[in-house]
């Protein structure tokens, strides 16, 4: 098909081979000029030797071929800045929300991969040379033929919940044995029964 893939149906079991002939119509319009890659370079035809068990389907029984005008690959384009004075990397687009990463100083070399969206916008994506990567302001940051069209755009993270600190606990008398040991009290049990437990608390 369009995709190049095939099928054999209704193939017994046995011994097979399986070739394709780039010279055959409508091959030849579609694959010269060209070579063959795999199984085996050069070949032509190409054929793969296979063998069939009862009641196996064959799957990736492939061939390669490398078309002799392809387009070289274009390199994307890379964008290198120099930051502009002592600067913190963050996790997200932000000066404060996101926890910071590491802190960068004033000439350090970064790449920028992508751009911050609508919602936080003035910030890039990007990585230094230790690959160290995260969020910074674009203001931090002095590039030469930057082309934002060509960034791509990328996602906020969710900014992350803050941690809260537990309230310290207070000692009193009232407190249970846990608690207690963790105000800093010592639970104590009175010899007499006619008092209950209690926390005795530091003077």
């Amino acid at each position: 098909d369009i995709n190049g893939e095939y099928s054999l149906p209704g193939v017994t079991a046995g011994t097979w081979c399986v070739s394709v002939d780039a010279l055959t119509p409508p091959n030849d319009t579609i694959l010269i000029p060209g070579n063959w890659t795999y199984p085996v370079r050069d070949a032509s035809p190409a054929e793969s030797e296979e063998i069939l068990g009862p009641s196996e389907d064959l799957i990736d029984v492939n061939f390669g071929w490398d078309y002799q005008f392809l387009p070289e690959a274009v390199e994307p384009l890379r964008y290198f800045c120099t930051i502009n004075q002592d600067a913190f990397l963050r996790t997200g687009p932000s000066s404060s929300e996101y926890p910071t990463v590491t802190g960068f100083l004033k000439g350090h070399i970064f790449e920028v991969l992508a751009l911050s969206g609508p919602d936080r916008p003035g910030y890039y994506y990007g990585q230094d040379e230790a690959m160290i990567k995260g969020w910074i302001a674009k203001y931090l940051l002095d590039c030469i033929n930057l082309d934002e069209g060509s960034l791509e755009i990328m996602k906020s993270p969710k900014v992350p919940k803050p941690v809260e600190t537990p309230e310290p606990l207070v000692c009193s008398s009232d407190l249970i044995d846990d608690q207690c040991t963790a105000a800093g009290g010592t639970w104590e049990i009175p010899v007499s029964s006619a008092s209950g437990a209690y926390c005795l608390c530091p003077k």
